[in-house]
């Protein structure tokens, strides 16, 4: 079984959260507080990959509702790369395929926040077709 943690990254005005394991109410707890951490550091862009996420819940998908909904009223770029395709269908089953910023890679991810820097809030729509 995977450890359950969250790692960060700096780079720059961008940090990277990397969620591994399943996504617990402790790790839901502890992104929405090192979201809050880095935007009051005033990072322009938050990355999350989720990449090694094995599974997601309820909890998790509002906790990044949440940071995701601070982050845009900050100005801050927060955006979700490498979801599975499993748990990529669970975020557009529960309709937040259209609030939160999604892309495929961490390029697409770094491509999106340099071209969105200054204007958080617009939605990515790289997934949709």
């Amino acid at each position: 079984m995977m450890k359950e943690e969250l790692v960060t990254q700096h780079m720059g005005d961008t940090v990277v959260l990397t969620i591994h394991g399943e996504c617990s109410e402790e790790i839901a707890h502890a992104l929405d507080q090192k979201c809050q951490e880095e935007m009051l550091k005033r990072v322009k862009h938050i990355l999350v990959d989720c990449a090694t996420i094995t599974s997601l819940n309820p909890t998790i998908l509002r906790s990044i509702l949440s940071s995701s909904s601070e982050a845009d009223k900050a100005g801050v770029n927060l955006v979700l790369y490498h979801l599975r395709a499993e748990h990529l269908a669970e975020v557009e089953t529960a309709g937040l395929l259209s609030v939160l910023h999604v892309v495929p890679t961490f390029k697409d991810a770094y491509t999106y926040c340099r071209s969105h820097t200054g204007r958080a809030g617009s939605i990515s729509r790289a997934f949709r077709k």
